[in-house]
C-alpha cells in the first residue's frame, strides 16, 4: 500500500461522520450547503421545494440506514429528509447514498412508488380518539397482494407515528425507530425511519400488523383536541400511495359525530380491539371502493340540515352554532350535483353524502363526504362530491399528477354549472 493510498483511506469519513454532516447542513438552513452533498446538484431540486413550504431546512431531519434487503444495487445506504408531512402535497424524499471518491454523496431520489411488486389489499383499522391528550391510538392489519417477492417493500407511516407493536411473520418482529443513529437491522426487524417504514426482509409477506400512535396538534392539519379530530395524513402504512379497501373502527366520545370511509356497519369482530373506555362510543365503517386516503373525521358536530332524494341522504354537519341558510343551500347543492354525476357517469356508489365543517382545516375530499372550511363549503362541496368519480371510481393517487383536479373542476364548474 503507497503512502499516499494509506492516507486517503485514513482520512475517508465513515457513514456516520457523512450523516452528522448532511445533519447539520441541514439544520444550518443552508441549501447551497445541502446541495453540495448531492453528487447532481438536478437531485435535490425536490427536496428545495419541499423544504420551502414545509418550513424551511431548519425543520427538517435527517434519517441514515443500510440500504434494504434486495435494494442493495440502488448504493450501500439510504438517507431520508423527513418532517411532518400533510397529505398528498409532499412526501419524504429518500436518496441513494453513493461512495464517491474517498467518501460519499447523495445520489437519485428512490421513488415513492418503487415498490410495485407488492400492494396493500385490504385495511382493517382500528383507531382510539384520545382528545385529552391530543393523541390517537392505531392498530392497522394490511393484507397485501404480490406479483412476485424480491425485496422488502417500501411502505410510508408519518414520522410523527411511534410504532409500539409489529408483527408480520406469526409473532412480534424488533423494532428500530431511526433518529440519529444508522441501524444494523437483521431479518424479520422493523425499520421506521422517518415515514419510511420497512419489514427488513426479502421473504413474502401476506399480511402486516402494527400498532402504533401519535400526538396530533397542528394547527391548520391532522390535529385531534376537545372540540375536532381531523385525521387525515400519512396515517395508514402506503405502497405507492395506491388505493385500497378498508374496514375502520374508530373508539371517541360518546358526544361526538364519528365518520370515516364508507357505509356505517354493524359491529364487527377483529383482531385484538382497543377496549371501549367509559364515556366513549364506537362506530364501524366499511368501504369497499378502494381509496388512496381513508380518513377519520369526528367532533362536537350538530346536524344543520338532512335531504333525502330517492334512494340518497344528504346532510350538513355545522361547528358551534348552525347556519341554516348555508347548511339548506349545501345539502341542495349536493344533490343537485350527484344527481347530475349519476346521470353522466354512472351511478354514485353510496345512498349518502356529508360535508362536514371544518375549523381552520383548509378541506378533503372522501368518497361519500368531505370536510371544508365554512367560508368555502357552497361552491367546494359539489367539486369533492365529484371526486367520487374522478379519484374515487378511477383512481389517482398521486405521486406523478393529480390530474383529477382539474378534470373535476372541468366537469363541475363548465359542464355541470356551465
Amino acid at each position: 500500500m503507497t503512502a499516499a493510498l494509506a492516507f486517503l483511506l485514513f482520512r475517508a469519513p465513515s457513514i456516520g461522520a457523512f450523516a452528522a454532516d448532511l445533519r447539520e447542513a441541514v439544520t444550518s438552513g443552508s441549501q447551497p450547503r445541502v446541495e453540495s452533498f448531492f453528487a447532481k446538484v438536478s437531485d435535490s431540486q425536490y427536496l428545495m421545494r419541499m423544504a420551502r413550504d414545509r418550513g424551511g431546512l431548519r425543520s427538517l431531519k435527517v434519517a441514515v440506514i443500510p440500504s434494504p434487503p434486495g435494494w442493495e444495487a440502488t448504493g450501500p445506504y439510504w438517507a431520508i429528509i423527513h418532517t411532518r408531512q400533510d397529505i398528498e402535497e409532499h412526501h419524504d424524499p429518500v436518496y441513494a447514498v453513493l461512495r464517491s471518491g474517498a467518501g460519499f454523496k447523495l445520489g437519485a431520489e428512490i421513488p415513492e412508488d418503487a415498490s410495485t411488486e407488492v400492494s396493500v389489499e385490504h385495511a382493517r383499522i382500528d383507531v382510539q380518539l384520545l382528545p385529552a391528550s391530543k393523541s390517537v391510538e392505531v392498530q392497522s392489519q394490511l393484507s397485501l397482494a404480490f406479483k412476485r417477492f424480491t425485496r422488502a417493500p417500501l411502505f410510508r407511516l408519518g414520522d410523527n407515528y411511534r410504532i409500539k407493536q409489529a408483527m408480520f411473520f406469526g409473532s412480534d418482529a424488533p423494532i428500530e425507530e431511526v433518529a440519529e443513529n444508522i441501524p444494523a437491522p437483521k431479518e424479520g426487524d422493523l425499520v421506521h425511519a422517518g415515514s419510511l417504514l420497512i419489514p427488513w426482509t426479502k421473504s413474502r409477506l401476506s399480511w402486516l400488523i402494527l400498532a402504533y400512535g401519535a400526538v396530533l396538534d397542528s394547527p391548520n392539519e391532522d390535529k385531534i383536541n376537545d372540540k375536532v379530530c381531523y385525521l387525515t395524513a400519512w396515517w395508514v402504512p402506503t405502497l405507492g400511495r395506491l388505493p385500497f379497501t378498508t374496514e375502520v373502527r374508530v373508539a371517541g366520545p360518546k358526544s361526538w359525530v364519528l365518520q370515516s370511509e364508507g357505509v356505517r356497519v354493524p359491529k364487527q369482530r377483529w383482531f385484538n380491539p382497543s377496549p371501549v373506555r367509559a364515556g366513549d362510543q364506537e362506530a364501524f365503517f366499511k368501504c369497499d371502493l378502494p381509496i388512496s386516503y381513508p380518513k377519520v373525521i369526528a367532533g362536537q358536530y350538530l346536524l344543520a340540515a338532512e335531504k333525502k332524494v330517492g334512494r340518497f341522504t344528504f346532510r350538513a354537519y355545522h361547528l358551534d352554532q348552525i347556519d341554516q341558510p348555508r347548511a339548506d343551500k349545501d345539502v341542495q347543492s349536493m344533490a343537485d350535483s350527484i344527481v347530475w354525476y349519476g346521470n353522466h357517469f354512472g351511478p354514485f356508489p353510496f345512498d349518502e353524502y356529508f360535508c362536514y365543517d371544518a375549523d381552520t382545516y383548509y378541506g378533503i375530499e372522501s368518497y361519500n363526504y368531505t370536510l371544508l372550511q365554512k367560508r368555502i363549503t357552497s361552491w367546494a362541496v359539489s367539486h369533492e362530491a365529484g371526486h367520487t368519480y374522478f379519484g374515487g371510481v378511477v383512481p389517482c393517487p398521486y405521486v406523478h399528477d393529480s390530474w383529477n383536479e382539474s378534470l373535476t373542476q372541468y366537469v363541475d364548474s363548465v359542464a355541470r354549472q356551465g
